[in-house]
């Protein structure tokens, strides 16, 4: 009686154990399609990521790049403001020499001024000379001195655009060390 008694226990022990086994099977199973769907949300969460992330270097990229041009053109316009300051600076050399000539006519004019003619008429040959060079030096000297307030004037309006944009290259590569950072 013990044996065939045993045998349908056995049976009822194996039974329970496999709907223990099917139980614990399908609460895997349900926390695997769990995970499942937990990894696939992560999935597409680090696509969007790596999406926008690729967005962020491209846009970074343009940036860099504007960058890089509007510092080559800051670089050119201060080069060509330069060369213009070199030349005003030559323009007020070659100036210099013919100004100098001037002054010094002048100063020797004042020097030795012409005779009047009422008091000394036999000196009527110098008064005309010194009338003369005077009236041709006065109008030279005029369009020098001229030239030369408008070659200063250039030169000072170069001297600001120069350092102006000298800031804005400072300002540009200190933005784009930024960008690359």
């Amino acid at each position: 009686s013990t044996g065939p008694a045993s045998e349908p226990e056995s049976l009822a022990d194996r039974k329970a154990r496999r709907e223990e086994e099917l139980s614990t099977l399908t609460r895997d199973l349900s926390l695997s399609a769990d995970r499942q769907a937990a990894l696939a949300r992560e999935i597409r969460a680090i696509e969007r990521d790596r999406e926008a992330l690729n967005a962020d270097l491209l846009r970074t990229a343009q940036r860099v790049t504007r960058l890089e041009e509007q510092l080559a053109s800051t670089e050119s316009r201060l080069r060509r403001l330069g060369e213009n300051e070199d030349a005003v600076r030559a323009s007020l050399v070659k100036r210099q020499d013919v100004l100098a000539e001037v002054l010094s006519a002048l100063q020797r004019i004042g020097r030795h001024p012409p005779p009047p003619l009422a008091v000394r008429p036999r000196d009527a040959l110098g008064a005309v000379r010194s009338a003369l060079l005077l009236n041709a030096v006065m109008p030279e000297l005029h369009v020098e001195a001229q030239a030369l307030a408008s070659d200063l004037a250039s030169l000072r309006q170069l001297k600001v655009s120069s350092a102006a944009e000298r800031d804005r290259l400072v300002a540009s590569i200190s933005e784009l060390v930024d960008v690359r950072a």
